[in-house]
């Protein structure tokens, strides 16, 4: 999320292992981003895709399934349904070297895809494939949730995209927050939400893990009492939004008459919610 060179595809290659930190942690499904198990939940389609290029459409899927531990049978009717989503059925049987540009980022796509992933966020503006083509072709074969992300922010746009079934629509440049509580949203409404433990706000120098309810700002521990902490998290958890007072009162009593809303105010610094 910034300008060439910032560090967005290093940062990708870090959440999914292919790198190693110098300093510092991040996790992905409450688990460090070393740890390769996760992977199974995950497909990537980097800007250059590296395939073997001497494996055809077929093999290719049936390598990256078998990756994913899928069964033989799994394997083979993801693959055939894959091929067939891209447009590749008639050259399923070609080497990949014999494939353009285009056609390898088509497969390349369907390798992205063949763990069958809980969700999709999807980029229109990719190299060498239409984004709009290609969530169509998702939509054909898979109810899987969509979230674009478009450095495209007119109304038209947004409006097409939800008008066609996306379920949001991302605008860039956005806030880490924002994108894992969009996410939660989406996936709470398929019934595939996995709880957040931890959210870190690089710009504040804060980490609040929900698990052991420990803050730290600045690298120093900061003391909450349960109900602070539980204040805290309603406000971390809907970053950037404003919260209001009522949400903050049903979500931490569950009632928001004005006895409860009175106990709510702005203390010193070092303990910011009581």
């Amino acid at each position: 999320l910034g300008p060439n060179g910032s560090g967005k595809t290093t940062t990708m290659k870090l959440l999914l292992g292919l790198l190693f930190p110098t300093s510092g942690e991040a996790l992905v499904f409450n688990r460090p981003a070393t740890d390769v198990t996760k992977n199974e939940r995950i497909g990537y389609l980097p800007e250059e895709s590296y395939l073997y290029r001497f494996l055809n459409a077929e093999e290719t899927l049936d390598f990256y399934g078998r990756l994913f531990d899928r069964p033989a049978k799994v394997r083979k009717q993801r693959a055939a349904e894959l091929i067939d989503m891209v447009g590749l059925a008639p050259a399923k049987r070609r080497q990949l070297r014999e494939y353009s540009k285009g056609m390898t980022r088509r497969i390349g796509l369907a390798q992205a895809l063949i763990n069958d992933p809980d969700l999709i966020m999807l980029d229109l503006m990719m190299p060498d494939m239409d984004g709009w083509e290609t969530y169509q072709y998702l939509r054909q074969m898979t109810d899987t949730p969509v979230i674009i992300i478009s450095a495209v922010g007119n109304k038209d746009d947004i409006v097409k995209a939800l008008r066609m079934g996306v379920d949001d629509y991302l605008t860039k440049p956005f806030f880490n927050a924002e994108v894992i509580a969009r996410a939660e949203a989406v996936l709470r409404r398929y019934g595939k939400a996995e709880e957040v433990s931890r959210l870190v706000f690089p710009d504040a120098d804060l980490i609040i893990d929900f698990q052991t309810q420990k803050v730290t700002l600045h690298d120093q521990s900061v003391q909450l009492t349960n109900k602070e902490f539980a204040i805290l998290a309603v406000l971390a958890r809907n970053a950037p939004e404003v919260v209001n007072y009522q949400a903050i009162a049903q979500q931490v009593w569950g009632i928001d008459t004005p006895d409860v809303l009175s106990l709510i105010h702005i203390s010193e610094p070092t303990r910011p919610y009581s």
